[in-house]
């Protein structure tokens, strides 16, 4: 504990020092590390106001905020950074996290699977999603129903499904001799195809 207020009080005086410098993204996440959420809270707007678009400085803020109960707001500084970045593991990994905390286990899924296909060897966000309650196999879903909803806006819910399809095509047994595995290709083929068009409507909402 004497260590991170000695870290709290370096960053202080550089900031102290230098005004306009990006220290004040340090200085907030080791008042958040030490359950001063106010206080990171304030140094990162602050600081936020010279650097808007500073993204780990807006992954702080987030951080502070969803340990803060304060969701909402949480989830407008994620997606403000996966708007300016998305692939950003932390941010995608803490969407998942606020997910947990709505009891919204499928979206959580979403936005750990996406972590995971960026690092397959996150250990924390494989545990995390391996946590959550198996989610059950929607009989209507179908990449006609997720175009349908990626087409109307409801992008979560179609990542989700897809990510549903993903999981279930590619774990189906392989079909015995005489089975039909172009059906299985095709499906996958339409799943892979829905991905990359969800993922093209993300590049252009930027």
């Amino acid at each position: 504990m004497a260590l991170r207020f000695e870290e709290i009080e370096r960053h202080a005086a550089k900031l102290e020092r230098e005004p306009g410098s990006r220290v004040f993204a340090q200085l907030a996440d080791a008042y958040r590390k030490e359950g001063l959420l106010e206080e990171a809270i304030q140094v990162c707007r602050e600081g936020l106001l010279a650097h808007p678009t500073y993204a780990s400085a807006r992954v702080v803020l987030g951080r502070a905020l969803l340990e803060q109960g304060s969701l909402e707001e949480a989830e407008a500084e994620f997606r403000r950074v996966l708007d300016q970045a998305p692939d950003n593991l932390v941010a995608l990994r803490l969407m998942g996290d606020l997910s947990v905390r709505r009891d919204q286990p499928a979206e959580a899924r979403t936005y750990y699977d996406r972590a995971l296909r960026l690092n397959p060897r996150d250990q924390e966000t494989q545990d995390r999603l391996a946590s959550l309650p198996a989610v059950p196999v929607d009989p209507l879903a179908s990449p006609t129903l997720a175009a349908i909803y990626a087409s109307q806006g409801h992008a979560e819910l179609a990542e989700a499904m897809v990510a549903r399809l993903g999981h279930r095509v590619e774990q189906r047994p392989i079909p015995r001799p005489g089975g039909v595995p172009q059906q299985r290709a095709a499906e996958l083929a339409l799943v892979q195809k829905l991905t990359a068009f969800l993922e093209a409507a993300r590049q252009l909402r930027k």
